[in-house]
Parts: structure tokens; sequence; C-alpha cells
């Protein structure tokens, strides 16, 4: 070895002389304090994700990226989720019983959904399960001739 240079194991034995390692990207924006602005906005936007997304400058591809890599956050979505949708669901019910009872000027629309989802005699549900038999052939091969004969199951 010349003087001045320095061998592999001396290198790795001393951490000052060791290159510095570069980390690729920048740290991620998963943290708590993020988190919490997150499902506020989530919560603000209804469980819309693109529009949160878009608010708070999150890739789309990052929040998926968070859902599949921590399933604790896919929790709380879901969670926020599913709250949204029994608030609006809750307000519109509000609106619609309002509408078709309204004093001045009853919603008739409104009246007729309310009938037909609430009571079976306005129902125009339609029984899909009928009991039709099953026909079956029986084929019977005499003289060059086929003959058969139809019957429910030849069971």
């Amino acid at each position: 070895m010349e003087v001045g240079e320095i061998d592999f194991y001396t290198l790795m034995e001393n951490t000052e002389l060791q290159p510095k390692i570069e980390t690729r990207g920048r740290k991620s924006k998963y943290t708590e304090e993020f988190k919490e602005v997150l499902f506020k906005t989530f919560r603000k936007n209804r469980g819309k994700k693109l529009k949160t997304c878009y608010e708070l400058h999150l890739d789309p591809t990052t929040w998926t990226d968070w859902e599949t890599k921590y399933p604790a956050f896919q929790q709380a979505i879901e969670t926020i989720k599913e709250e949204e949708r029994n608030k609006i669901t809750e307000r519109v019910e509000d609106n619609l019983m309002n509408s078709a009872l309204d004093e001045k000027k009853p919603n008739t629309v409104a009246q007729i959904f309310y009938l037909k989802n609430n009571d079976p005699r306005y129902s125009e549900k339609v029984d899909h399960n009928v009991n039709v038999p099953v026909l079956w052939f029986q084929k019977r091969e005499k003289e060059g001739t086929i003959e058969g004969e139809v019957t429910e199951n030849p069971n």
C-alpha cells in the first residue's frame, strides 16, 4: 500500500472516513399532525378522497399506499366515510319528509317515494323467487328412430 492510501477495512472501521449516504426522496408526510389535518379535511369534504387530496397537495396514489401500508389509517378512513354517509342520509331523509309534509306546497314525488319505500302496500318490488319445474328430455333410440318423453325430473 502506498503512502496516503487507506485500505477498505480501515475505512469501514473509521466512521469519520465513510462517505455520507444520501437518502432519496423527501421525508414522508405521514405524521400524526398531518393525519389529524387529513382526517379533519376529509370530514369537511364529506368523505371525498380526491377533493381532500387536492386541498392538501397530496398525490392520491400516496393515499392509496398509506391505506395499504397502515391498516389503522384505512380503518379510520372507512369510519369517517361511514359517519359522513350516515349524516348525509339522515339529512336527505329529513329534507324528504319536510318536502312531503309541507303544508303550503307538498311534494307529491317525495310522498310517493316515501310510500313506495316504507309501506308494502305501495311497493313495486317484485318477488324473483319463482319455482319453475325443470323439464328433461329423455332420449331413447329405437331401431334407427329417436323417441323420447318430457319429464319434470328424472331422479
